[in-house]
């Protein structure tokens, strides 16, 4: 009778590997979004983005107005701002949603969650922040801060779309 090596490790292997699936996927975020993770709830964020270009000066701050997608969320569903900006992180001001130019560009919000479909944020400029040249040198926050609801069941968010120039004349510039 010729041996077969180790044949219940193999079936405790299978078995390991089996169990292991759905928690391997459900840690991976991008499994979630594509609405292929049965273990992360699929539920709806809001989306934020700001209507024009963010204009500051060296040495000043404007406060940006925010518009609100809702995608179907209730208007009196309390919302939050947040960063995934390590820059950001390492300032442990939970307001900060964005770092540019070394800290010498900070993006904050209120701290305060809000309802509805306008919210703002501030963006500063040190007097020694370095002035854009061009479009190429804006700031995006792109995936560095994201909205969510305040009592999301779900790890997903949406991002804060809004670019920063740091420019001799603030103020809100519109896009054509």
């Amino acid at each position: 009778m010729p041996l077969r090596p180790f044949p219940s490790l193999r079936r405790v292997l299978t078995v390991v590997l089996l169990l292991a699936t759905p928690v391997a996927l459900s840690s991976c975020g991008n499994c979630a979004d594509a609405g292929l993770c049965k273990i992360a709830p699929d539920e709806t964020q809001p989306y934020a983005v700001a209507p024009s270009l963010a204009v500051v000066a060296p040495g000043q701050t404007v406060t940006m107005p925010i518009e609100i997608d809702l995608r179907g969320i209730s208007e009196t569903e309390l919302l939050e701002f947040g960063s995934g900006d390590p820059a950001a992180k390492a300032v442990g001001d939970r307001r900060v949603l964005a770092v540019f130019d070394d800290g010498k560009v900070v993006v904050r919000w209120s701290g305060v969650p809000f309802t509805g479909r306008l919210a703002e944020v501030q963006v500063t400029a040190t007097p020694d922040a370095r002035v854009s040249a061009g479009p190429g040198y804006y700031y995006s926050l792109g995936d560095r801060a994201y909205i969510r609801k305040v009592n999301s069941r779900t790890i997903r968010v949406s991002p804060l779309s809004m670019t920063v120039a740091v420019q001799p004349q603030a103020g809100p510039q519109t896009s054509d």
